[in-house]
């Protein structure tokens, strides 16, 4: 069977499943999250060229490993974990799947995030790394993409989609992520507007990049609203933007020639490692949030003892709360 008669099976079943969540769930926000959902996972598993009647839980780990690798928060993950089950009891129910053993996805780990940070030193051997590499364009490149995401704590998906302006008044494109060089400022706009200053380093970074590129493609200059990482192909040596899976390969051989690439570390987790460190540092969750942009209810994973407050919040509402006498 090949990719487009799997896709075609693939694409039948989601269209039966987002014709039963119309008429049976009343609440439109509801069907419409469960659609989604299943809909993203119907891409991941056709990208994989694989049927949906073959799917077992293992892959539905792998979809959860992904999303995590693309910045989505736990809180969201355990949603997708609802809305697939729902999936797959349809599935399973009109006979598209019969393998499914659901209760075998290992949610918890997700649930339980224990997240592994970066020490000082091993900070400083990636960039030891990085700087030892010969190819200087490919050493530019490393250096820009590890640099701002230690300073901003942004996801690969972010950094992926940043473009780049000379000036302000250059933006033709009403852009999520972008950084305006002459005012050294990078902005994201997802899920909130965040601002911040760049370093004088990574700003000659990235114009002493763009130059080597643009020499490659006998221009004088790279045009305005480029992407940021950028890769050449074809007799024409027409632009393109790098694809996100060679950003994640560009990491993974980084890791891979560090001294703790036997560990059960992620890059992924760099903003993993930010977070704790403003947490440490003790910036309050609202700050942090509005800082990093990720959702206020995804920060208590990030907390240590959570048992603690979840004591107490347990307490408070079972013994102390303020209408206890009234209700009961």
């Amino acid at each position: 069977m090949n990719n487009k008669e799997i896709s075609y099976i693939n694409e039948n079943c989601l269209e039966r499943f987002g014709e039963y969540c119309r008429k049976y769930y009343t609440a439109r926000l509801s069907a419409d999250n469960r659609i989604s959902t299943s809909k993203k996972f119907i891409k991941f598993i056709n990208k994989k060229e694989k049927k949906i009647g073959d799917v077992k839980h293992n892959t539905i780990e792998e979809f959860f490993d992904e999303e995590l690798e693309k910045g989505t928060s736990p809180v969201t993950i355990n949603n997708y974990y609802s809305y697939l089950k729902g999936f797959f009891i349809f599935l399973k129910k009109n006979g598209d799947n019969t393998v499914m053993e659901y209760d075998k996805v290992r949610i918890e780990r997700i649930r339980n995030i224990n997240y592994e940070v970066f020490t000082h030193k091993e900070i400083k051997e990636l960039f030891k790394i990085i700087n030892e590499d010969k190819n200087e364009q490919i050493k530019l490149s490393n250096r820009i993409l590890f640099s701002i995401m230690f300073y901003t704590g942004c996801t690969l998906k972010e950094i992926d989609s940043i473009r780049i302006y000379q000036k302000e008044s250059d933006m033709a494109l009403d852009d999520d992520n972008y950084i305006i060089l002459d005012k050294k400022e990078i902005y994201f706009r997802e899920p909130n507007v965040r601002k911040f200053y760049l370093y004088d380093e990574i700003i000659e970074d990235i114009m002493n990049y763009h130059e080597i590129v643009s020499e490659k493609i006998d221009k004088e200059k790279i045009p305005n609203g480029a992407n940021l990482f950028l890769t050449t192909y074809g007799k024409t040596k027409a632009l393109k933007k790098l694809h996100y899976s060679s950003l994640q390969g560009r990491i993974s051989s980084i890791k891979k020639k560090s001294s703790f690439s036997h560990k059960k570390l992620s890059l992924k987790n760099i903003r993993h490692t930010v977070i704790k460190k403003m947490i440490k540092s003790g910036k309050s969750l609202e700050f942090i949030s509005e800082s990093i942009g990720i959702d206020m209810s995804t920060l208590k994973y990030y907390r240590p003892n959570n048992s603690g407050i979840e004591t107490e919040v347990i307490n408070y509402f079972y013994y102390k709360h303020p209408y206890k006498n009234i209700i009961i």
